[in-house]
């Protein structure tokens, strides 16, 4: 059975470790930037996006909206990854389109 891909979105070196240790049985792509994300959507079809919410250039909430606007991406569920934990932050989230909100630090089996 072919593993999953999955495109992990995210700047920070070390959450981006973190999550490659945490998802090694599947296909990882990263990207660090929005428009790197936006590449490998072009030539990569993941089953799964994540996407870390803190970032330079374009923020995680505009590129989730993007992705979620674009017929050929819309139905990739995408998760947002956030240290911010208020109910504002997640229903903002939600709102632009991620199919679930996880606060970071997170237990792995989540």
């Amino acid at each position: 059975m072919d593993s999953k891909h999955i495109l992990l979105v995210d700047d920070d070196a070390i959450s981006l470790k973190i999550l490659k240790v945490t998802l090694e049985k599947y296909q990882l792509h990263c990207a660090i930037c929005a428009e790197q994300a936006l590449e490998l959507l072009a030539s990569v079809s993941p089953d799964l996006i994540i996407l870390a919410i803190r970032r330079p250039g374009m923020s995680a909430l505009e590129l989730c909206r993007k992705i979620k606007n674009n017929t050929q991406w819309a139905n990739i569920p995408l998760i947002l990854l956030s240290a911010k934990r208020d109910n504002a932050s997640i229903i903002e989230g939600l709102d632009a389109g991620a199919s679930d909100y996880i606060v970071k630090p997170f237990e792995a089996d989540i």
